[in-house]
């Protein structure tokens, strides 16, 4: 099967890209490690409050609303932790046209009213080796961002494929991959994204949303790293975005726990 031009152009941007990111790991790590230590102590104290208030008839609502706020804190910087491979996440062989299938009503529910998803789910699709759960969450994200980049409505095309990588790869993020690969596609036709924001898209903090923290792309590209995955995004002002996941086939049916 022959490569797309979309799939073969030249990467030339990505050994310093990839490295630039790898260097990032270790300060998230500490910064996660750093807020997991707080996270306990307010979980427990919290928990020791709620308590008390309980035994004295008092109103718990407030102390609630600290417990859940840590929850999601705690939430956030696992993200954080799995970007810099620093949690284990357990991989398993699975069809991932299966998986998109019994999630699409989920999909169908996120995505307006206004925006037209369809599907190409490619036939006899090869196995990956990757988090169910991990692969849901990149999706539910990815189908936001493009949602929200079409207010006035648009189409998106959800997209899978075997691929065959024919363009010789060493010296790129993705030399230690194999030939043979399973493509998942999102795309959008929305605006498109402008050159300094494709330039910045996977660095944490960056954002072009007012009121986002900016950690959407860049927790997605470490799940996909973590899971030996490679990500790619096109876009071109006024022609709309497309986000691209490569996948190693699997050959394994056995479940994995990558550290």
């Amino acid at each position: 099967m022959s490569t797309p031009p979309l799939l073969s152009h030249r990467l030339e941007g990505e050994p310093y890209h990839y490295r630039k990111m790898q260097a990032i790991g270790p300060v998230v790590s500490k910064i996660a490690h750093d807020i997991n230590n707080y996270l306990t102590a307010i979980s427990g104290f919290s928990e020791l409050v709620m308590m008390e208030l309980q035994k004295l008839g008092r109103p718990t609502g407030a102390t609630e609303q600290i417990m859940a706020a840590a929850e999601q804190i705690a939430a956030l910087t696992r993200k954080f932790q799995v970007y810099s491979r620093r949690l284990a996440l357990k991989l398993s062989s699975i069809d991932l046209n299966q998986m998109v299938s019994q999630n699409e009503c989920f999909f169908r529910g996120i995505v307006p009213d206004y925006i037209d998803l369809q599907m190409d789910l490619s036939p006899g699709l090869w196995p990956i080796a990757a988090d169910p759960e991990v692969v849901q969450e990149v999706l539910q994200l990815l189908i936001r961002n493009a949602c929200e980049a079409m207010p006035n409505g648009g189409q998106l095309l959800m997209r899978t494929a075997n691929m065959e990588e024919q363009e010789n790869t060493e010296g790129t993020a993705l030399q230690e991959f194999s030939a043979a690969y399973v493509l998942l596609s999102i795309k959008d036709n929305g605006p498109g994204m402008s050159d300094e924001a494709q330039e910045h898209q996977f660095e944490p903090f960056f954002t072009t949303k007012a009121g986002h923290q900016g950690f959407g792309l860049f927790t997605v590209f470490g799940f996909i790293r973590k899971m030996k995955g490679s990500i790619r995004i096109c876009s071109e002002k006024e022609k709309g975005t497309t986000v691209q996941i490569l996948f190693p086939r699997d050959y394994s049916e056995s479940s994995v726990r990558i550290e």
